[in-house]
């Protein structure tokens, strides 16, 4: 039963946007396309709001800076699209890291080390070098829809339409050292 596993990776997977929830937690994988930077707030019912930058400020709350990659990682036993969001300190940690790395051929390990929000870091660390044509298959996996506000609009974080289910349905690549 084939689809108890696809089930059970989509799962734990947290949908298109990659979650390490725990100290320790990592996934390895290869960034692509430019980041998107963006603000978010917590609004009414405790939903992460989206807002744009001339909203920093709403209501004497500010928003927080945050950053969105695709990152192309491994699910079950494909190779599929996924996001990592992340925070300005993390964005500025990934900022410094992709100085000293290439990043269209080099894989990376994103660690979570800590417990709280308070607490919690995210190393990248250089995990392996890409081949030629490991660099051209991984360019041809999809890149997902990052940009929270592209058409202008206030959103919710949950409002994105592509699904890792759909990235699961294309086809195999295992020759790539992740």
């Amino acid at each position: 039963m084939e689809w108890k596993n696809k089930f059970k990776d989509e799962m734990k997977s947290g949908g298109d946007f990659i979650r390490l929830k725990k100290d320790g937690d990592e996934v390895i994988g290869v960034f692509r396309g430019e980041p998107v930077i963006f603000f978010m707030m917590f609004g009414p019912g405790g939903k992460n709001n989206i807002v744009k930058k001339e909203y920093f400020e709403v209501d004497g709350k500010g928003a927080s800076k945050r950053f969105r990659f695709n990152f192309i990682t491994k699910v079950g036993d494909k190779h599929v699209c996924k996001i990592f969001e992340g925070s300005k300190t993390a964005g500025e940690t990934l900022s410094m890291t992709l100085d000293e790395y290439d990043i269209t051929n080099t894989v990376f390990k994103i660690k979570r080390q800590g417990s709280g929000m308070q607490d919690t870091v995210y190393h990248f660390l250089f995990k392996d070098k890409l081949s030629p044509d490991q660099v051209a298959k991984i360019n041809a996996i999809e890149l997902l829809d990052i940009d929270p506000l592209e058409n202008g609009e206030d959103e919710v974080l949950s409002d994105f339409p592509k699904t890792v289910k759909e990235a699961l349905a294309k086809g195999k690549t295992e020759d790539i050292p992740f």
